[in-house]
């Protein structure tokens, strides 16, 4: 689910408020008609703190890597977009997986279906947190590193 993937990523960046705010409302998000990475996406703006929300219209994950949260709805060999990861820097984030996989060529492969491959994004948005946001990121990540 759209929601899982990206709570995990954001709580390993240090956004764990908004990772758990994304949980609760995880059923809503993917219940909704549509789209359920743009609700996702819609979601999260709504929950303040971020400068923007930019869609990367010619994103390579490979090559285009961010400390910043980066949802990614992958288009696959089969002809299916409907799987959405997401990634922090050289981690990506899957609901269907355990734990993160490395951001490359067969971690991407291993997030489609089968015998699938990665093609390529069919959507991508990057989340950039304004200045407290990012402060009470680097507050979570320093707490969680002393503990």
């Amino acid at each position: 689910c759209v929601a899982r993937g990206l709570a995990r990523a954001l709580r390993h960046a240090g956004f764990d408020r908004h990772a758990a705010l994304l949980l609760l409302h995880a059923d809503a998000i993917v219940s909704a008609p549509g789209h359920t990475a743009v609700h996702a996406v819609q979601w999260l703006r709504t929950a303040g703190g971020w400068a923007k929300t930019e869609r990367l219209k010619k994103f390579k994950p490979l090559l285009d890597r961010s400390p910043l949260p980066t949802l990614l709805q992958i288009y696959d060999s089969s002809g299916d977009s409907t799987h959405t990861v997401a990634i922090v820097g050289d981690l990506i984030f899957d609901a269907n997986a355990s734990s993160p996989r490395p951001l490359l060529d067969e971690g991407l492969n291993a997030c489609c279906l089968g015998e699938a491959t990665f093609v390529r994004p069919s959507y991508a948005v990057r989340f950039e947190p304004a200045k407290a946001l990012r402060a009470e990121a680097a507050q979570a990540l320093l707490a969680r590193e002393s503990a």
